[in-house]
């Protein structure tokens, strides 16, 4: 596209990736259906700054990858969040806050931000277990777990086995609080 082509060519100049790099990452983004020039023009930045955190140990394109997995699977509680808070977050600021918290994360624990992609995926596609528990949590709980040696897809299956169980005696909790209030037993 001619609005896109000279952005991708300036990337290139100003960053320490290649026109062709950055070109490819577009392209990962492009096709997980974010089209519009501006939606592109403004993920790329994270993109950037994902794979530089990685020490570019995570290719520009495995980036875009892995930035579009996190808003897939992360999505719907930006969403809740902005109901609660009254206002809206662009898809940049959304992509924005959840770079910040991958890099936070590898900061302060185990993680590697290629170790993500597989974590992520060992999370499953459960969304009730998603949206009940953000972001931020799952990413301590999976740091808590490399930290006592289990490996990326084992944090990331644990934790789905926790919050299933925890989602299930929750909803024997609530269960039984409503047989009480009627005053009946269980």
């Amino acid at each position: 596209r001619a609005d896109i082509d000279p952005f991708v060519t300036r990337l290139g100049i100003l960053t320490e990736f290649s026109p062709k790099e950055v070109a490819g990452a577009l392209y990962e983004i492009a096709s997980s259906g974010r089209s519009s020039a501006e939606e592109l023009k403004g993920l790329i930045p994270h993109v950037l700054t994902l794979s530089t955190m990685s020490g570019q140990t995570v290719a520009l394109g495995d980036a875009a990858t892995l930035l579009i997995q996190t808003m897939s699977k992360f999505g719907k509680q930006f969403e809740n969040l902005e109901v609660s808070m009254g206002q809206t977050l662009s898809t940049m600021k959304r992509s924005e806050m959840m770079v910040d918290m991958l890099g936070k994360t590898v900061k302060m624990s185990l993680f590697k931000m290629k170790d993500f992609s597989i974590f992520f995926r060992s999370l499953g596609a459960s969304g009730a277990m998603l949206e009940s528990t953000t972001m931020p949590q799952f990413l301590a709980m999976g740091a808590a777990m490399r930290e006592i040696g289990d490996t990326t897809a084992q944090a990331g299956h644990g934790i789905m086995g926790f919050t299933r169980r925890l989602m299930i005696l929750q909803r024997h909790l609530l269960r039984l609080e409503d047989y009480q209030a009627r005053g009946k037993k269980p």
